[in-house]
């Protein structure tokens, strides 16, 4: 009696021991898809931080430019001239601007300024609202020397895609 007793345990522990392998390839395979899910969603994560890093510093530069614009509507006017692909360089204290591609802002954002005439419709009645930018057109000629349109343009790659950003404001020659 003694005999049988002792087969019917070692059958039921293979059998056990068995079991216990496919579980745990099982929990391996379950564990390997979800540590997979997490994996991809960070590497997601991290992409779209760096690119709003880049867009965040491509903004701020962007806004500089157009500040530039405003300390030389204030500051000196003639440096306002129609023109684009012009840069904003600092001399000492004062910032000036140069024509032509400007350097690469952390070897990565080219930013570039494009100012343009406003022109104000010929007729009376509009009293002199603004009707276009950069080049006249019927019924909309008169040049106004005391109001510039500056857009303010970078690019860039973040990495993943080239972007670019543009942001506008108007400048008005207020001094005498």
């Amino acid at each position: 009696m003694m005999l049988s007793f002792k087969n019917k345990v070692r059958r039921k522990n293979l059998g056990d021991n068995g079991f216990a392998i496919v579980e745990v390839i099982i929990s391996v395979a379950i564990a390997a898809t979800i540590v997979l899910a997490f994996q991809t969603i960070i590497v997601q994560i991290i992409k779209i931080n760096l690119a709003n890093q880049s867009q965040l510093k491509a903004t701020l530069y962007l806004r500089e430019a157009i500040e530039i614009a405003k300390d030389l509507e204030q500051s000196n006017w003639s440096q306002l001239i129609s023109s684009s692909n012009l840069y904003p360089v600092a001399d000492g204290a004062n910032w000036m601007l140069e024509v032509g591609p400007g350097p690469k802002l952390e070897n990565r954002y080219s930013r570039y300024l494009t100012i343009e005439p406003a022109f104000r419709y010929d007729d009376p009645a509009l009293q002199g609202k603004i009707c276009g930018f950069g080049t006249p057109s019927s019924g909309c000629t008169t040049d106004n020397e005391k109001t510039k349109r500056v857009t303010a343009t970078i690019q860039w790659n973040d990495g993943f895609t080239n972007r670019i950003m543009t942001l506008e404001t108007l400048v008005l020659n207020l001094q005498p």
